[in-house]
């Protein structure tokens, strides 16, 4: 019996002594690049992808707004590179809520200025803090388990200027890293070539709507009561015309008053009203186009330089463009009619 009892005993005596390790360890630190020096993306494991041409099921396909095609289009750049996150700014952002610094090995520029190297920070919440503070971490934010993943990894990653620094141009993780499949690859570069193709064609608009537009904006500049009357007309005139304000955007004309104050729609406001300081007329239209849509594509309403401003107009644009595909599926009864808001007059000639 005492030997049948051995091996038993034996296995008994290993597992106890492997418990602390297995049990009572913390979690092994992810392995961190700690140092800057130069990163190594190293080649590319399979050569330039032939994405084909865009048949007319792909390009309905890719024309559907959605928080991929939102993703892409708010984008300044899009790259595929290797991701190596700075231990110094995790560690401290583990152990007090805060910003990780990425950056990214380049293997490949889709979108944005060609550079062997790219950065953004990602922004995580300790997960005490939230705890004490009720805060609950959604499954399409990025946590620190998510950062810490990323160390080594080939990625195609979605990036957008801001204050500070580049950072994920969408909060939904799945949408702001992706993995570099063939599908994923083929699918990202098929929608830039469409997006270089939209922007190589005019907008289509409607006739009535686009002279209102145009004579807004042009009376916008004209002085100040003008410029509020400006202001209300354009906001009146609605998701609607959203296509015909942004073909009449780009007026890089100085305001008479660099002020604008919209009714505070978003839903954890503490004030009823937003004020914003518009140097020209293209900034305060971004932001009655942000009011009328609830969409934003970079944000100019105050300060801004004219690469940011250029990149706002284009992101618009293309945002237009998939509104004018809509119609397009919808036909022709679906059409915004251009109707005047009551109480509202029509912009002076």
């Amino acid at each position: 019996m005492l030997l049948k009892t051995l091996p038993l005993r034996a296995l008994l005596c290993a597992l106890l002594v492997m418990a602390p390790a297995v049990v009572g360890q913390a979690p092994k630190k992810p392995a961190i690049r700690p140092d800057a020096g130069p990163l190594d993306a190293g080649p590319l494991d399979a050569g330039p992808l032939d994405t084909g041409p865009l048949d007319a099921k792909v390009r309905a396909d890719l024309l559907q707004w959605n928080e991929a095609a939102r993703t892409h289009v708010r984008s300044t750049a899009i790259v595929r590179g290797v991701l190596h996150v700075d231990s110094k700014s995790f560690e401290a952002a583990v152990a007090k809520t805060g910003y990780v610094q990425v950056r990214v090995a380049v293997r490949e520029t889709i979108f944005g200025p060609v550079q062997p190297n790219a950065s953004f920070r990602v922004f995580v919440r300790q997960k005490v803090f939230a705890r004490q503070k009720g805060v609950a971490n959604k499954a399409w934010e990025t946590s620190s388990e998510d950062v810490a993943s990323w160390e080594g990894k080939d990625r195609i990653v979605f990036l957008m200027m801001g204050d500070g620094g580049n950072h994920l141009t969408s909060d939904d993780k799945s949408h702001s890293t992706v993995e570099p499949t063939r599908k994923a690859i083929v699918r990202v570069r098929q929608r830039e070539m469409l997006h270089r193709e939209l922007l190589s064609k005019p907008l289509r608009q409607g006739r009535k709507l686009q002279k209102q537009a145009m004579r807004w904006v042009k009376r916008m500049t004209g002085g100040k009561d003008m410029q509020l009357e400006a202001f209300d007309g354009l906001e009146e005139m609605g998701a609607a015309a959203t296509v015909e304000i942004i073909a009449a955007m780009d007026s890089r004309r100085a305001l008479p008053e660099a002020s604008i104050t919209l009714q505070n729609r978003a839903k954890d406001r503490f004030e009823a009203a937003r004020h914003h300081s518009p140097k020209l007329a293209v900034d305060a239209i971004a932001a009655i186009l942000n009011q009328n849509t609830g969409e934003s594509f970079g944000f100019i309403y105050n300060e801004a330089s004219d690469a940011a401003r250029a990149s706002c107009v284009r992101g618009w644009t293309l945002y237009a463009h998939y509104l004018v595909a809509a119609r397009d599926q919808q036909g022709p009864g679906k059409q915004a009619t251009g109707k005047q808001a009551p109480g509202k007059k029509a912009p002076g000639k």
